[in-house]
């Protein structure tokens, strides 16, 4: 890892950013002077995924995303991320990991689960504004 700050008399606690998350900012930094991130206009935090939801949608994880706020179409407030294009969504952390600069303008398939049941839902995510 890279240290970004230590504590001076604090029996060498530091922290740190780690090698791959760096080299990740070096690289976007030199090809487009900043870090591009996807975008899919929520607002949302890790919640549990019921066990029959995450049976329904096929997907081995206990817990994903819940959106709390909606910009795009086709997800709607109180929706569940459960997978984005099959891989499951654990939480805000893995959400964000996964909306890299690589999905930008690319269709993406959320696997939804909502009251009503488990939806499909694509959406098409756009460059975060700096």
């Amino acid at each position: 890892g890279v240290n970004t700050a230590m504590i001076h008399g604090a029996q060498g606690i530091a922290f740190a950013v780690a090698s791959n998350t760096a080299n990740f900012v070096i690289s976007e930094i030199i090809r487009f002077g900043r870090v591009r991130r996807a975008f899919i206009g929520v607002s949302a935090d890790t919640a549990s995924l019921p066990r029959r939801a995450a049976l329904l949608s096929q997907v081995s994880t206990s817990t994903a995303v819940r959106l709390r706020s909606v910009e795009k179409d086709g997800l709607k407030e109180g929706d569940i991320i459960a997978a984005i294009d099959g891989r499951p969504v654990t939480g805000v952390d893995d959400l964000v990991r996964m909306l890299d600069a690589e999905r930008i303008g690319r269709e993406t398939l959320c696997t939804v689960v909502r009251r009503t049941g488990v939806s499909q839902v694509t959406v098409t995510p756009v460059a975060r504004a700096s």
